[in-house]
């Protein structure tokens, strides 16, 4: 019959860092369950039947990493752990203090997550950063699952302004994801 079905065994919180990891004063599983319930998102991957679940942002919480609900397996899990140290107000941008460029600053997502079957990459754009008052930027960060490791990229063309509640949509027929920053329509 059509309708809900909660899924055994997918808990995030199950999976999201103790308080105080890494020697850090942060209380990460009390906050995680704000990297779902502060306007963030997920994509699904179509190659390894799962979801991935990445949020936070602004005050809500100060966590970078990524979970995966893999739905063939029925389970939820962490696949890479917080950057440390934690971000501070200054400066808040995702290619300083604390992830040096090699991961994104936690976010709100909004809508702006997508799997790129045809790459293999999640693909993830601007945000309201965590430690930053809301500020957003407009850095684009590719995603690969089969490193867990993510990489800043700067496409060419006319770049989106920075800004917070930006929609996307993969299509499938064209192989670009479709972006709206609030004022005008983009493609990727």
């Amino acid at each position: 019959a059509s309708g809900w079905y909660e899924i055994p065994n997918t808990k995030m919180r199950a999976a999201c860092p103790p308080n105080k990891f890494g020697g850090s004063s942060y209380d990460f599983n009390f906050y995680c369950q704000y990297a779902t319930g502060a306007w963030s998102g997920g994509a699904f991957d179509t190659l390894r039947n799962r979801m991935y679940i990445w949020g936070g942002g602004h005050a809500d919480y100060y966590g970078n990493e990524i979970y995966a609900m893999d739905l063939s397996a029925e389970t939820m899990r962490r696949l890479t752990d917080p950057a440390l140290p934690l971000g501070t107000f200054t400066p808040a941008q995702s290619e300083l203090s604390p992830y040096n460029g090699t991961q994104p600053n936690g976010r709100h997502t909004y809508d702006a997550l997508e799997y790129i079957p045809g790459a293999d990459r999640m693909w993830a754009c601007s945000g309201s950063l965590s430690s930053g008052g809301g500020n957003a930027d407009n850095w684009t960060w590719i995603f690969d699952p089969n490193t867990n490791t993510w990489k800043h990229v700067t496409p060419v063309g006319d770049t989106p302004r920075a800004e917070l509640s930006f929609i996307s949509g993969y299509d499938p027929n064209t192989g670009k994801i479709f972006m709206h920053d609030r004022t005008g329509l983009f493609t990727y």
